[in-house]
Protein backbone atom coordinates (compact mmCIF):
# COMPACT_ATOMS: atom_id res chain seq x y z
CA UNK A 1 0.00 0.00 0.00
CA UNK A 2 1.01 3.64 -0.47
CA UNK A 3 1.23 5.78 2.65
CA UNK A 4 1.81 9.53 2.73
CA UNK A 5 2.67 11.49 5.86
CA UNK A 6 2.64 15.30 6.08
CA UNK A 7 5.44 15.88 8.55
CA UNK A 8 6.53 19.51 8.12
CA UNK A 9 3.36 21.45 7.43
CA UNK A 10 4.14 24.18 9.95
CA UNK A 11 1.43 23.12 12.38
CA UNK A 12 1.47 21.76 15.92
CA UNK A 13 0.93 18.08 16.58
CA UNK A 14 -2.75 17.32 17.06
CA UNK A 15 -4.41 14.59 19.03
CA UNK A 16 -5.03 12.71 15.80
CA UNK A 17 -2.57 11.63 13.12
CA UNK A 18 -4.27 9.74 10.33
CA UNK A 19 -2.68 7.48 7.74
CA UNK A 20 -4.34 7.39 4.34
CA UNK A 21 -3.63 4.06 2.64
CA UNK A 22 -4.31 3.09 -0.95
CA UNK A 23 -4.60 -0.70 -1.16
CA UNK A 24 -5.61 -0.90 -4.83
CA UNK A 25 -2.31 -2.09 -6.34
CA UNK A 26 -1.54 -4.33 -3.37
CA UNK A 27 -4.98 -5.92 -3.39
CA UNK A 28 -4.70 -6.72 -7.09
CA UNK A 29 -1.64 -8.87 -6.44
CA UNK A 30 -2.77 -10.20 -3.07
CA UNK A 31 -6.10 -11.42 -4.41
CA UNK A 32 -4.25 -13.38 -7.08
CA UNK A 33 -2.40 -15.43 -4.48
CA UNK A 34 -4.59 -15.33 -1.37
CA UNK A 35 -8.09 -15.95 -2.73
CA UNK A 36 -7.33 -19.21 -4.53
CA UNK A 37 -8.09 -22.55 -2.87
CA UNK A 38 -4.42 -23.44 -3.36
CA UNK A 39 -3.17 -19.96 -2.50
CA UNK A 40 -0.67 -18.83 0.07
CA UNK A 41 -1.39 -20.02 3.60
CA UNK A 42 0.68 -17.14 4.97
CA UNK A 43 2.52 -14.05 3.80
CA UNK A 44 5.10 -11.68 5.25
CA UNK A 45 3.65 -8.26 6.02
CA UNK A 46 6.30 -5.51 6.00
CA UNK A 47 5.33 -2.52 8.13
CA UNK A 48 6.77 0.95 7.69
CA UNK A 49 8.13 2.44 10.87
CA UNK A 50 8.91 -0.72 12.81
CA UNK A 51 12.68 -0.40 12.71
CA UNK A 52 14.49 -3.71 12.61
CA UNK A 53 17.75 -5.52 13.05
CA UNK A 54 19.65 -8.72 13.65
CA UNK A 55 21.94 -10.01 16.35
CA UNK A 56 24.61 -7.81 14.74
CA UNK A 57 22.92 -4.40 14.55
CA UNK A 58 19.55 -2.70 14.99
CA UNK A 59 17.64 0.48 14.33
CA UNK A 60 14.58 1.78 16.24
CA UNK A 61 11.31 2.59 14.55
CA UNK A 62 10.55 6.01 13.08
CA UNK A 63 7.65 7.55 11.17
CA UNK A 64 8.46 10.89 9.58
CA UNK A 65 9.89 13.02 12.41
CA UNK A 66 8.45 10.78 15.12
CA UNK A 67 10.81 8.47 16.97
CA UNK A 68 9.62 5.15 18.38
CA UNK A 69 8.21 5.58 21.87
CA UNK A 70 6.95 9.15 21.39
CA UNK A 71 3.29 10.14 21.40
CA UNK A 72 3.48 11.22 17.77
CA UNK A 73 4.92 7.88 16.72
CA UNK A 74 2.28 5.93 18.57
CA UNK A 75 -0.60 7.97 17.15
CA UNK A 76 0.70 7.63 13.59
CA UNK A 77 1.62 3.96 13.96
CA UNK A 78 -1.76 3.14 15.51
CA UNK A 79 -3.59 4.79 12.60
CA UNK A 80 -1.40 2.97 10.08
CA UNK A 81 -1.51 -0.50 11.67
CA UNK A 82 -5.17 -0.16 12.56
CA UNK A 83 -6.06 0.54 8.93
CA UNK A 84 -4.03 -2.46 7.75
CA UNK A 85 -5.55 -4.73 10.37
CA UNK A 86 -9.08 -3.69 9.45
CA UNK A 87 -8.41 -4.12 5.74
CA UNK A 88 -7.02 -7.63 6.22
CA UNK A 89 -10.03 -8.52 8.33
CA UNK A 90 -12.45 -7.15 5.73
CA UNK A 91 -10.73 -9.17 3.00
CA UNK A 92 -10.69 -12.38 5.05
CA UNK A 93 -6.90 -12.48 5.21
CA UNK A 94 -6.31 -11.60 8.86
CA UNK A 95 -4.31 -14.31 10.61
CA UNK A 96 -2.35 -15.28 7.52
CA UNK A 97 0.04 -12.33 7.80
CA UNK A 98 3.21 -12.37 9.85
CA UNK A 99 5.40 -9.41 10.77
CA UNK A 100 9.07 -10.41 10.57
CA UNK A 101 11.01 -7.28 11.51
CA UNK A 102 13.91 -8.64 13.61
CA UNK A 103 16.09 -11.65 12.84
CA UNK A 104 17.78 -14.08 15.21
CA UNK A 105 18.03 -12.00 18.39
CA UNK A 106 20.50 -12.75 21.15
CA UNK A 107 19.79 -12.09 24.86
CA UNK A 108 21.35 -8.62 24.52
CA UNK A 109 18.59 -7.79 22.01
CA UNK A 110 15.60 -8.97 24.04
CA UNK A 111 14.70 -5.60 25.58
CA UNK A 112 14.78 -3.96 22.15
CA UNK A 113 12.70 -6.75 20.61
CA UNK A 114 10.12 -6.60 23.40
CA UNK A 115 9.77 -2.84 22.97
CA UNK A 116 9.23 -3.18 19.22
CA UNK A 117 6.77 -6.04 19.65
CA UNK A 118 4.85 -4.00 22.23
CA UNK A 119 4.50 -1.13 19.76
CA UNK A 120 3.05 -3.50 17.17
CA UNK A 121 0.65 -5.06 19.66
CA UNK A 122 -0.50 -1.64 20.84
CA UNK A 123 -1.10 -0.41 17.28
CA UNK A 124 -2.47 -3.60 15.69
CA UNK A 125 -3.44 -6.06 18.42
CA UNK A 126 -4.62 -8.75 15.99
CA UNK A 127 -1.55 -8.69 13.72
CA UNK A 128 0.78 -11.69 14.07
CA UNK A 129 4.28 -10.93 15.38
CA UNK A 130 6.88 -13.43 14.20
CA UNK A 131 10.40 -14.00 15.53
CA UNK A 132 13.18 -16.37 14.48
CA UNK A 133 13.86 -17.55 18.02
CA UNK A 134 13.00 -20.53 20.19
CA UNK A 135 10.31 -20.00 22.85
CA UNK A 136 12.08 -18.44 25.80
CA UNK A 137 10.65 -16.91 28.96
CA UNK A 138 12.00 -13.34 28.57
CA UNK A 139 10.02 -13.03 25.31
CA UNK A 140 6.77 -14.65 26.44
CA UNK A 141 3.87 -12.37 25.60
CA UNK A 142 5.85 -10.62 22.85
CA UNK A 143 5.66 -13.25 20.11
CA UNK A 144 2.70 -14.84 18.34
CA UNK A 145 4.67 -16.96 15.88
CA UNK A 146 7.93 -18.55 17.03
CA UNK A 147 10.36 -19.86 14.41
CA UNK A 148 13.44 -21.51 15.97
CA UNK A 149 16.27 -22.98 13.96
CA UNK A 150 15.85 -26.75 13.79
CA UNK A 151 18.50 -27.75 16.31
CA UNK A 152 17.12 -25.30 18.91
CA UNK A 153 13.56 -26.64 18.64
CA UNK A 154 12.33 -28.12 21.93
CA UNK A 155 9.07 -30.10 21.61
CA UNK A 156 7.96 -29.55 25.20
CA UNK A 157 8.59 -25.79 25.15
CA UNK A 158 6.97 -25.45 21.74
CA UNK A 159 3.87 -27.41 22.67
CA UNK A 160 3.44 -25.33 25.82
CA UNK A 161 3.27 -22.17 23.70
CA UNK A 162 0.92 -23.83 21.20
CA UNK A 163 -1.39 -24.66 24.09
CA UNK A 164 -1.62 -20.90 24.69
CA UNK A 165 -2.67 -20.30 21.08
CA UNK A 166 0.73 -19.37 19.70
CA UNK A 167 2.14 -20.78 16.45
CA UNK A 168 5.37 -22.72 15.94
CA UNK A 169 7.39 -22.89 12.74
CA UNK A 170 11.05 -23.84 12.33
CA UNK A 171 13.82 -23.21 9.82
CA UNK A 172 17.15 -24.34 8.39
CA UNK A 173 19.83 -22.12 6.88
CA UNK A 174 23.61 -22.12 7.26
CA UNK A 175 22.84 -24.29 10.25
CA UNK A 176 22.38 -26.73 11.65
CA UNK A 177 25.06 -28.99 10.29
CA UNK A 178 25.13 -32.80 10.32
CA UNK A 179 23.96 -34.93 12.03
CA UNK A 180 20.87 -32.71 11.80
CA UNK A 181 19.02 -32.63 8.47
CA UNK A 182 19.90 -29.56 6.44
CA UNK A 183 19.76 -27.87 3.06
CA UNK A 184 23.35 -28.41 1.95
CA UNK A 185 24.30 -30.04 -1.34
CA UNK A 186 26.72 -32.33 0.47
CA UNK A 187 24.06 -33.68 2.87
CA UNK A 188 22.05 -36.80 2.13
CA UNK A 189 19.25 -36.20 -0.37
CA UNK A 190 16.72 -37.48 2.14
CA UNK A 191 17.40 -34.60 4.57
CA UNK A 192 14.90 -32.07 3.25
CA UNK A 193 12.25 -34.74 2.77
CA UNK A 194 12.64 -36.13 6.28
CA UNK A 195 12.39 -32.58 7.65
CA UNK A 196 8.69 -32.61 6.74
CA UNK A 197 8.20 -35.94 8.51
CA UNK A 198 9.72 -34.37 11.61
CA UNK A 199 7.40 -31.40 11.08
CA UNK A 200 4.40 -33.74 11.16
CA UNK A 201 5.75 -35.81 14.06
CA UNK A 202 6.05 -32.83 16.41
CA UNK A 203 3.09 -30.81 15.08
CA UNK A 204 5.26 -27.95 13.86
CA UNK A 205 2.92 -25.65 11.94
CA UNK A 206 5.21 -24.27 9.26
CA UNK A 207 8.69 -24.33 7.77
CA UNK A 208 10.90 -21.46 6.64
CA UNK A 209 13.85 -21.28 4.26
CA UNK A 210 15.45 -17.86 3.95
CA UNK A 211 16.13 -17.82 0.19
CA UNK A 212 15.91 -20.00 -2.92
CA UNK A 213 17.88 -17.96 -5.51
CA UNK A 214 20.92 -16.73 -3.58
CA UNK A 215 23.29 -16.93 -6.54
CA UNK A 216 26.01 -14.47 -5.56
CA UNK A 217 27.41 -12.58 -2.57
CA UNK A 218 27.89 -8.82 -2.48
CA UNK A 219 30.93 -9.38 -0.25
CA UNK A 220 32.80 -12.27 -1.88
CA UNK A 221 31.91 -10.93 -5.35
CA UNK A 222 31.69 -7.12 -5.17
CA UNK A 223 29.95 -5.48 -8.13
CA UNK A 224 30.36 -5.74 -11.03
CA UNK A 225 31.64 -9.26 -10.33
CA UNK A 226 29.10 -12.05 -10.06
CA UNK A 227 29.40 -15.60 -8.79
CA UNK A 228 28.47 -18.41 -11.15
CA UNK A 229 26.31 -20.80 -9.10
CA UNK A 230 26.69 -23.51 -11.75
CA UNK A 231 30.44 -23.80 -11.19
CA UNK A 232 30.77 -22.65 -7.57
CA UNK A 233 28.33 -24.33 -5.14
CA UNK A 234 29.27 -22.26 -2.09
CA UNK A 235 26.82 -19.88 -0.48
CA UNK A 236 29.18 -17.11 0.62
CA UNK A 237 28.33 -14.72 3.42
CA UNK A 238 26.59 -11.57 2.23
CA UNK A 239 25.06 -8.51 3.82
CA UNK A 240 25.72 -7.50 7.42
CA UNK A 241 28.58 -5.06 8.04
CA UNK A 242 31.35 -6.97 6.27
CA UNK A 243 33.43 -5.01 3.78
CA UNK A 244 33.35 -5.83 0.05
CA UNK A 245 36.00 -8.46 -0.60
CA UNK A 246 35.30 -10.35 2.62
CA UNK A 247 35.02 -14.09 2.00
CA UNK A 248 33.04 -16.12 4.50
CA UNK A 249 31.23 -19.41 4.09
CA UNK A 250 27.62 -20.33 4.81
CA UNK A 251 27.75 -23.71 3.08
CA UNK A 252 27.33 -25.45 -0.25
CA UNK A 253 23.88 -24.68 -1.59
CA UNK A 254 22.75 -22.45 1.27
CA UNK A 255 19.97 -20.20 -0.02
CA UNK A 256 20.10 -21.82 -3.45
CA UNK A 257 17.43 -24.28 -4.59
CA UNK A 258 16.79 -22.83 -8.05
CA UNK A 259 19.37 -21.99 -10.71
CA UNK A 260 19.63 -19.44 -13.54
CA UNK A 261 18.70 -20.63 -17.04
CA UNK A 262 22.18 -20.08 -18.49
CA UNK A 263 25.50 -21.56 -17.46
CA UNK A 264 27.66 -18.43 -17.81
CA UNK A 265 25.76 -15.82 -15.83
CA UNK A 266 28.19 -12.96 -16.42
CA UNK A 267 28.85 -13.26 -20.13
CA UNK A 268 25.93 -15.13 -21.68
CA UNK A 269 22.34 -13.93 -21.35
CA UNK A 270 20.90 -16.66 -23.59
CA UNK A 271 18.27 -18.76 -21.85
CA UNK A 272 18.93 -22.41 -22.58
CA UNK A 273 16.10 -23.55 -20.33
CA UNK A 274 12.74 -21.96 -19.61
CA UNK A 275 11.15 -21.70 -16.20
CA UNK A 276 12.85 -22.36 -12.86
CA UNK A 277 15.81 -24.75 -12.99
CA UNK A 278 15.33 -26.86 -9.90
CA UNK A 279 17.80 -28.85 -7.83
CA UNK A 280 17.56 -32.33 -6.36
CA UNK A 281 17.19 -30.69 -2.95
CA UNK A 282 14.23 -28.64 -4.20
CA UNK A 283 12.58 -31.82 -5.49
CA UNK A 284 13.20 -33.58 -2.19
CA UNK A 285 11.60 -30.70 -0.33
CA UNK A 286 8.61 -31.04 -2.68
CA UNK A 287 8.44 -34.77 -1.94
CA UNK A 288 8.40 -34.00 1.77
CA UNK A 289 5.61 -31.47 1.34
CA UNK A 290 3.60 -34.03 -0.61
CA UNK A 291 4.22 -36.60 2.15
CA UNK A 292 2.95 -34.07 4.66
CA UNK A 293 -0.17 -33.52 2.56
CA UNK A 294 -0.83 -37.27 2.53
CA UNK A 295 -0.74 -37.27 6.34
CA UNK A 296 -3.09 -34.30 6.42
CA UNK A 297 -5.55 -35.90 3.98
CA UNK A 298 -5.58 -39.13 5.99
CA UNK A 299 -6.27 -37.27 9.23
CA UNK A 300 -9.13 -35.46 7.50
CA UNK A 301 -10.51 -38.75 6.12
CA UNK A 302 -10.39 -40.35 9.58
CA UNK A 303 -12.30 -37.45 11.10
CA UNK A 304 -14.97 -37.55 8.39
CA UNK A 305 -15.40 -41.32 8.78
CA UNK A 306 -15.76 -40.98 12.56
CA UNK A 307 -18.36 -38.25 12.22
CA UNK A 308 -20.30 -40.38 9.75
CA UNK A 309 -20.01 -43.47 11.96
CA UNK A 310 -18.35 -45.41 9.15
CA UNK A 311 -15.39 -47.80 8.88
CA UNK A 312 -15.03 -48.35 12.62
CA UNK A 313 -13.02 -51.49 11.89
CA UNK A 314 -10.33 -49.39 10.15
CA UNK A 315 -9.90 -46.66 12.74
CA UNK A 316 -7.04 -48.20 14.72
CA UNK A 317 -5.06 -49.12 11.62
CA UNK A 318 -5.70 -45.73 10.03
CA UNK A 319 -4.67 -43.82 13.15
CA UNK A 320 -1.47 -45.85 13.41
CA UNK A 321 -0.47 -44.65 9.95
CA UNK A 322 -0.46 -41.07 11.25
CA UNK A 323 2.35 -41.87 13.68
CA UNK A 324 5.97 -41.27 12.68
CA UNK A 325 7.76 -43.93 14.70
CA UNK A 326 11.44 -44.41 15.57
CA UNK A 327 11.99 -46.59 12.52
CA UNK A 328 11.61 -43.36 10.51
CA UNK A 329 12.46 -40.55 12.97
CA UNK A 330 13.89 -41.22 16.42
CA UNK A 331 14.93 -37.65 17.16
CA UNK A 332 16.36 -34.65 15.32
CA UNK A 333 19.71 -36.34 14.66
CA UNK A 334 18.61 -39.95 14.16
CA UNK A 335 16.41 -40.72 11.19
CA UNK A 336 16.21 -43.24 8.38
CA UNK A 337 18.38 -42.97 5.30
CA UNK A 338 16.14 -45.42 3.44
CA UNK A 339 13.63 -43.64 1.17
CA UNK A 340 11.79 -46.93 0.61
CA UNK A 341 10.37 -46.69 4.13
CA UNK A 342 8.87 -43.34 3.22
CA UNK A 343 7.52 -44.60 -0.10
CA UNK A 344 5.94 -47.64 1.56
CA UNK A 345 4.24 -45.51 4.20
CA UNK A 346 2.98 -43.08 1.58
CA UNK A 347 1.43 -45.91 -0.43
CA UNK A 348 -0.19 -47.34 2.71
CA UNK A 349 -1.62 -43.92 3.58
CA UNK A 350 -2.96 -43.45 0.04
CA UNK A 351 -4.64 -46.86 0.12
CA UNK A 352 -6.18 -46.10 3.51
CA UNK A 353 -7.54 -42.77 2.28
CA UNK A 354 -9.28 -44.64 -0.54
CA UNK A 355 -10.64 -47.25 1.89
CA UNK A 356 -12.16 -44.55 4.10
CA UNK A 357 -14.06 -42.85 1.27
Amino acid sequence: SDTEWITNGGFEESDSLTAELDFAAWDKQAERYLNRSDGFASFMLPLQGTGGGTYESRSPGKIGPFEQGTDGYRKAFASYCGAIQQHLQDKGWLGREYIYWFDEPEPKDYDFVRAGMDEIRRAGPKLRRMLTEEPIEPLFGSVDLWCPILDQYNPEAAQARQAKGETIWWYVCTGPRAPYPGLFIDHSAIDLRIWLWMTWKWNVQGILVWESTYWTSDKAFPAPKMQNPWTDPMGYIGGYSFEPGFVGYWGNGDGRFLYPPNRDVENDKSKFLSGPVSSIRWEMLREGLEDFEFFWLLREAIEKARQAGKHAELMDKASALLEVGPEIVTDKTHFTQNPQLLHQRRIAIAEMIESLR
